[in-house]
């Protein structure tokens, strides 16, 4: 009998924390799923801005000092003001069509995303590679490489 009633109280202890325990995974869940979203977010207005051929949708987002590649010109630690000129000044010479992120990575401590396209220069159709790393400051998403192959 005595039994009975420590395996009653067993059950009655672990049922009742059951939903505590449960909504702090939830909790826990749906702040990486927030921060994915907005990691996801930053990656949507890449592609909205190099598809526009337009560095605006995305350049509120570079780090104070940003590492810019682009393929062919310049290489470098820039200020967030310097990387808006070259990007802009590349984008705008070209015409992108169908660039899409093939792969991004929107968990853990490197958040970052690839995916190339084609664009248009002087009548000749070139394939171009991008990749972009984000880092977090201040609870905000930033970009802090990009790199046009």
């Amino acid at each position: 009998m005595n039994y009975r009633i420590v395996s009653l109280w067993i059950s009655l202890l672990l049922i009742g924390s059951t939903p505590s325990m449960s909504r702090q995974v939830v909790a826990g869940g749906q702040a990486k799923e927030s921060d994915a979203k907005s990691v996801e977010a930053v990656f949507s207005h890449i592609q909205d801005g190099i598809n526009a051929s337009d560095v605006a949708p995305f350049s509120q987002y570079f780090v104070k000092q940003i590492s810019v590649s682009v393929s062919g010109n310049e290489t470098g630690l820039y200020s967030a003001t310097q990387a808006k000129l070259i990007l802009r000044e590349f984008l705008s010479l070209r015409k992108f069509t169908g660039f899409k992120f093939s792969t991004m990575n929107l968990h853990g401590t490197m958040r970052y995303a690839t995916g190339g396209g084609l664009y248009m220069l002087h009548g000749t159709l070139y394939r171009f590679q991008i990749y972009v790393s984000l880092s977090s400051s201040g609870g905000r998403w930033n970009i802090s490489q990009f790199n046009i192959y």
